[in-house]
């Protein structure tokens, strides 16, 4: 039987949603595994799934689903409700 895969974008969505509303990276690279099953074997992410996370969240804030938004220096919130 085939699982739901989750997108990061998903993931991130529904972690930042979990955590109030916003997220800094420290929160987001300590809780990803929890939300995004690929990563959940990684006990600390190395540049490279960093960067992958970075990269879904600064796409979005600038040309992409428009679902989050940047706050303030490396915080993050969702645009509207998830």
């Amino acid at each position: 039987m085939a699982q739901n895969k989750i997108t990061k974008v998903q993931a991130l969505a529904k972690l930042i949603k979990d955590n109030g509303g916003k997220a800094n990276w420290t929160t987001i690279y300590q809780k990803i595994g929890a939300y995004y099953p690929e990563l959940e074997h990684i006990k600390k992410l190395d540049e490279i799934a960093k960067a992958g996370i970075r990269g879904v969240l600064y796409r979005d804030c600038d040309k992409g689903r428009h679902i989050f938004t940047k706050i303030g220096d490396g915080e993050f919130a969702l645009k509207r409700a998830h």
